[in-house]
């Protein structure tokens, strides 16, 4: 589980790379912590190594959108 060392950061990058207002939502469910919690049981790579991580911010808005309308 190489990876499980190196892919807090990655995700952590991965949010920074979203507008304000997602970013708010990831900080109102405590995404760091829910992160940080997966990476110390060793879990992380785990729970995203299936993950679609290759979704553009337009198609992460357009989701939340649908969600919330």
């Amino acid at each position: 589980m190489g990876h499980q060392d190196h892919l807090r950061g990655s995700l952590d990058s991965y949010a920074q790379g979203f507008s304000v207002d997602v970013r708010a939502i990831f900080e109102r469910f405590d995404l760091a912590a829910v992160v940080k919690r997966l990476q110390k049981a060793r879990l992380l790579y785990l729970v995203t190594v299936d993950a679609d991580l290759n979704r553009s911010a337009d198609r992460i808005r357009a989701m939340i959108e649908r969600m919330s309308g």
